[in-house]
């Protein structure tokens, strides 16, 4: 199997799947955190589930922890902010349970605090965690951070879960918009040599460059709403790549031209479903299975063949 066509397909697929993910990837993160705001609409659902439970001068203690200074500079006038750093989440609790207090906090101002809250969910958290600090106030704080970590955790689940929905969304605009069959792909690619040896050279440089990433990123904590989207120049696809793109995917004329359009939809269906699929699953995935089957691939070749084929040196 090792060096066969059959190896040769299934990495030329991949590189496809890889290349498509690459056009995806970062447009969906960008859909999510700006467009969609679901970043921002997830933090507030976490933060609702931790903190509505409790009652806190006449409102609950979410509505007072939104209006909390250091809570509202960063809000900014949105429901939440995309990103709300554990320390500032920290601090405003340890305010919020001290509002007469002027000056340092100490362990006991804040014990005394929780003790004077209605009862509630956070009034037994708070207690809870206080009871494992020791008496000392930086414990506390640690605690609280863990506490709030904890549940950006969880938040990070539902994100992920829904951003997954939003992917395979996308992911089919541009599987069905390119008509990225991967049915038709693989014929491609196994009926024509030329072309499978093409992509498979094109494939191993990338193999060798460095891993995509297109991932939202708070660089400064105390200033949630300007995310940056890190990449790399992996991200980009080289003016070979698209042309390559050119050769294996594209519709020959608008479906509604054909003399059957239902029945050609209904035959594209089956590799569009896969490659949908395939495509959502994110650039950094594919690499990595690219260059599993790269060194699977140079692992069955003799050395000759892996390294070049050697001249001996001329005699001295």
């Amino acid at each position: 199997m090792f060096g066969s066509p059959v190896l040769d397909v299934a990495i030329g697929l991949v590189f496809v799947f890889l290349l498509l993910g690459l056009l995806c990837t970062a447009v969906n993160e960008w859909l999510l955190s700006y467009w969609l705001k679901l970043r921002s609409k997830t933090l507030e659902k976490a933060l609702m589930s931790l903190l509505s439970n409790q009652p806190y001068a006449g409102k609950t203690f979410f509505e007072a922890f939104q209006q909390h200074p250091l809570v509202a500079s960063v809000r900014n006038g949105i429901p939440a902010p995309s990103y709300l750093a554990p320390s500032t989440f920290t601090t405003a609790i340890l305010d919020m349970a001290t509002p007469n207090i002027q000056g340092e906090i100490t362990f006991a101002d804040f014990q005394t605090g929780v003790q004077n809250l209605p009862e509630g969910e956070v009034k037994k958290a708070l207690v809870a965690l206080l009871a494992t600090a020791g008496g000392d106030l930086k414990k506390a704080q640690a605690n609280i951070e863990s506490w709030y970590n904890a549940l950006m955790d969880r938040a990070s689940g539902w994100f992920k879960r829904q951003a997954q929905a939003y992917a395979i969304g996308i992911a089919t605009i541009v599987v069905v918009g390119t008509n990225a069959d991967a049915i038709e792909i693989a014929t491609k690619l196994w009926q024509n040599s030329a072309l499978r040896a093409t992509v498979v050279s094109m494939a191993e440089k990338r193999a060798a460059m460095p891993r995509p990433t297109a991932t939202v990123e708070y660089r400064d904590e105390n200033d949630p709403l300007k995310p940056d989207v890190a990449e790399n120049s992996a991200n980009a696809l080289s003016l070979d790549e698209q042309q390559l793109l050119g050769q294996l995917l594209g519709w020959k004329r608008p479906i509604w031209e054909e003399e059957k359009p239902w029945l050609e939809l209904a035959r594209h269906l089956p590799g569009w479903l896969v490659g949908a699929i395939a495509v959502s699953l994110g650039a950094p995935f594919w690499f990595d299975v690219l260059n599993k089957l790269i060194n699977l691939r140079n692992a069955g070749k003799r050395p000759a063949d892996a390294e070049g084929a050697k001249k001996e040196a001329p005699a001295a």
